[in-house]
């Protein structure tokens, strides 16, 4: 009597499977058969059906969709079945990364990373969440062009594995493009209070301060930068020349300020124009003691080289959200200045008030005409 044949076997074990669902015997016998028979569609209809009566239908529906994806090159089937995973098993690790796998395939990168996010979130050993983090970080910088969003990620994932400096120095090169200097201030603390390296934490202070020596209203954030820098290493490069710079430079000021109106002169870009402009702005507002008609002029003529600047915009309201806070109170005579308090100026407006002048409906109104950001309500 010769053998059964395979379908003769394959159709035995079938009618087992229907009198009795949760046959294992019959079950894996079916498994191997259609594994041998390259039988992928049969195979999966069966994990999916096993899925159904299983107490724990999560490794059958793993199985079923990494073979749709691998031997069957669907991926539509295969998304569907990791999604049906995801609702069982929310933080599924094996979906989550399959998943983000089949949509870089397609080229959604916003649903890569909203998978992303899903996974980092429900990592629980920090180290592998800052890994997923920096990955999801990359793509919202380089794929979804949320520089913003990144910088913020990249922050995230450092604090939760300082020793990622990848993650750290991406944060900053973020922070520094978006202009958020205090956040690079404060990622750099949080790495020196981390037990960062020394000597390479001292060379991000002293970059830091050394770029913030152009943006005069940061100056105290640039002191305290080069003083941490100089703290960590007296050698940090660039950090004695920047320090002695920022000593000078209230008296200073207005040869910097000749020397940058005579650069803006000079300059045939109109954006490099409009942002020497700006620069003027931020001098005159941070050490001319008459300096708000000046720091006003400046802002104008920089939106007239170029509307809806960035740049601009950030000034404008930067300084008007100053004017929104509550003042601080008065200092006692003799009392030593606050890290924050920045430059000293003479003359009686406060320096949240030199904005004043300024037709901030009608810059939003340009801002709009040149496809540019227009500032925020309110500010």
């Amino acid at each position: 009597m010769s053998a059964p044949s395979l379908d003769e076997q394959i159709r035995s074990h079938v009618e087992s499977l229907e009198a009795a669902p949760g046959d294992d015997e019959a079950f894996h016998a079916l498994v191997g058969l259609y594994e041998r028979d390259a039988r992928w569609e049969e195979l999966i209809a069966l994990y999916e059906g096993r899925a159904r009566h299983a107490p724990g239908p999560g490794p059958l529906l793993a199985e079923a969709a990494t073979l749709a994806h691998r031997k069957l090159r669907n991926v539509a089937r295969a998304e569907d079945l990791y999604r049906q995973l995801l609702q069982l098993e929310p933080a599924h690790p094996v979906a989550l990364r399959a998943l983000v796998e089949l949509l870089e395939e397609r080229g959604d990168w916003a649903g890569v990373a909203a998978a992303l996010e899903r996974e980092a979130t429900g990592t629980s050993d920090p180290i592998a969440a800052a890994a997923v983090t920096l990955r999801l970080a990359k793509v919202q910088e380089e794929r979804l062009g949320r520089r913003d969003r990144a910088a913020l990620l990249y922050a995230r994932a450092h604090r939760l594995d300082p020793a990622l400096e990848e993650a750290r120095a991406r944060a900053l090169e973020c922070f520094a493009a978006l202009r958020r200097f205090a956040q690079a201030k404060r990622l750099l603390d949080a790495a020196r209070d981390a037990g960062a390296e020394p000597r390479a934490l001292a060379a991000a202070y002293a970059r830091l301060g050394t770029a913030l020596v152009d943006e005069p209203l940061d100056h105290a954030l640039a002191t305290d930068a080069l003083i941490d820098a100089l703290a960590l290493d007296r050698s940090a490069p660039g950090a004695a020349a920047a320090r002695e710079r920022l000593r000078g430079f209230p008296r200073a000021w207005r040869e910097e300020a000749g020397r940058v109106e005579a650069e803006a002169t000079r300059a045939s870009d109109r954006r490099t124009a409009a942002a020497l402009q700006l620069r003027l702005a931020q001098i005159h507002a941070a050490y001319d003691p008459e300096g708000a008609g000046r720091a006003v002029e400046r802002i104008e003529r920089a939106w007239a080289l170029a509307p809806g600047a960035p740049a601009a915009l950030e000034l404008l309201e930067r300084r008007a959200g100053r004017a929104r806070r509550p003042p601080r109170p008065r200092r006692r005579a003799g009392a030593p200045r606050g890290p924050d308090a920045g430059p000293r100026r003479a003359g009686g407006a406060p320096p949240s008030r030199w904005l004043a002048g300024l037709d901030l409906v009608a810059l939003r109104d340009a801002a709009v005409r040149a496809g540019g950001a227009a500032p925020r309500a309110g500010a």
